[in-house]
């Protein structure tokens, strides 16, 4: 596995490998991912922004998106692994992430998705006491409790990009979420 950190925002490549040969979501990372490029997010203070991870999986290319202060925060090893979390679920073939899912969803489901799938991520992290944080609710997603309530709860609980997709397009009205019960964990 190749890393470029052309900029040396991160110092400590033997974490970042750590976490991929050891991640608890899919034992199967470092088999995937040949290139790591970490690249500097240039900080926009007109822009909510936050580390990410892009994954070009047909040339096993990870590109990590971290601010410059970013290694320095007490939760870093965290962020990344949720971030790689994300590829994690992606090379799971029971998750059916795909592009083509994800660029058919509308600008608001592809946000409640997004939120949905880093709740999914940080529950399954939480229950290996890699910390994880629950959140209280998203922006004007009103009822959005009794959603991250159970996702949390239910970390053993599978789920799929399909579930995540079925989840928001069955709550989703207008601005918020309706409180409907989630069959789903049923």
């Amino acid at each position: 596995m190749k890393i470029f950190d052309d900029e040396f925002l991160h110092q400590d490549n033997n974490i970042l490998l750590n976490i991929i040969r050891n991640h608890p979501l899919n034992p199967k990372l470092p088999e995937n991912i040949e290139f790591i490029i970490i690249k500097e997010i240039v900080v926009n203070p007109n822009k909510s922004q936050s580390e990410n991870i892009q994954f070009d999986q047909h040339n096993k290319m990870v590109t990590l998106n971290i601010f410059r202060d970013s290694p320095k925060n007490p939760r870093f090893e965290f962020i990344l692994y949720h971030e790689f979390g994300h590829i994690a679920d992606r090379i799971n073939q029971h998750f059916g992430y795909s592009e083509e899912k994800n660029e058919a969803l509308a600008k608001k489901e592809k946000y409640y998705v997004m939120e949905l799938w880093n709740l999914y991520i940080d529950s399954r992290l939480n229950k290996f006491g890699l910390g994880g944080i629950k959140p209280l609710g998203w922006g004007r997603m009103k009822h959005s409790q009794d959603i991250i309530k159970k996702i949390w709860e239910n970390p053993d609980y599978i789920l799929s990009y399909d579930d995540l997709i079925m989840i928001v397009r069955e709550n989703i009205t207008n601005d918020y979420v309706l409180l409907k019960p989630l069959h789903i964990l049923s």
